[in-house]
C-alpha cells in the first residue's frame, strides 16, 4: 500500500457548490467527511455524514440533500440514505 494517500477521494457539483470527499481518517470508514466550497473557491462547510458514503453509483447532492448508498461498517449492509444538509 501507498505511504501517502491523496488528501481528496471525489468531487461532486450541486449548483454552484463543489463537494470535495476527503479520505476518511486514519482509514476510519465509520464516516464520510466533505469540503463544500463555493464556485469562486471560498470554503462554505464541511459536512460529516454518518457511515461510508459508497461512490457507486455515485451520491446526488442538492443545496439541501445528499442520497446515496451507505456500507455499515461493522455488517456490510447496504442502505439507501437521504441526509438533510445544514443551511449556511
Amino acid at each position: 500500500l501507498p505511504s501517502v494517500v491523496p488528501a481528496i477521494v471525489a468531487v461532486h457539483t450541486a449548483g454552484d457548490q463543489t463537494w470535495l470527499r476527503r479520505w476518511p481518517l486514519g482509514n476510519d470508514p465509520s464516516v464520510t467527511v466533505f469540503d463544500v466550497v463555493a464556485s469562486g473557491g471560498e470554503f462554505l462547510n464541511t459536512v460529516v455524514l454518518p457511515g461510508q458514503l459508497l461512490e457507486n453509483p455515485p451520491p446526488s447532492v442538492s443545496s439541501t440533500r445528499l442520497a446515496g448508498v451507505v456500507r455499515d461498517s461493522s455488517t456490510g449492509i447496504q442502505k439507501v440514505s437521504v441526509f438533510l444538509l445544514p443551511k449556511r
